[in-house]
């Protein structure tokens, strides 16, 4: 991974902890977020992802089966799209508590184990 594209990657993961209701912490252009739900890579069967679907955010161009990174209360975790265009309404009450996927990898090169980054939400 590249310099820039590291100090990138920091950037977001901070913001993604941020207080969304502080001014003074936001300084990213507002962009068109998208809601999209993820299952997780299991821990216990590598490149296999099962269990529960969660809800991000995102400003990439994602659509099902695309490999992402997650921030979780764990740190960031790897996830796999599986449902694209959530509607507003569903994610109501969860809403304050979501966060953003800021990274695309390629999926082909991480399922033979290489992880490549193909896009970086700015």
């Amino acid at each position: 991974m590249e310099k820039e594209e590291f100090i990138e990657r920091e950037i977001i993961n901070f913001e993604n902890q941020m207080d969304p209701e502080c001014a003074a912490q936001s300084k990213r252009e507002n962009k068109v977020s998208k809601i999209v739900g993820i299952k997780f890579e299991s821990k216990q069967v590598p490149k296999t992802f099962e269990g529960r679907e969660y809800s991000y955010f995102t400003t990439l161009d994602l659509k099902e089966g695309d490999i992402v990174e997650c921030i979780t209360k764990f740190g960031p975790s790897i996830g796999m799209v599986t449902t694209i265009n959530i509607p507003e309404e569903k994610i109501e009450k969860i809403r304050e508590y979501m966060k953003n996927i800021s990274v695309k990898y390629n999926k082909e090169s991480y399922l033979k184990g290489q992880i490549v980054v193909e896009e970086v939400a700015k």
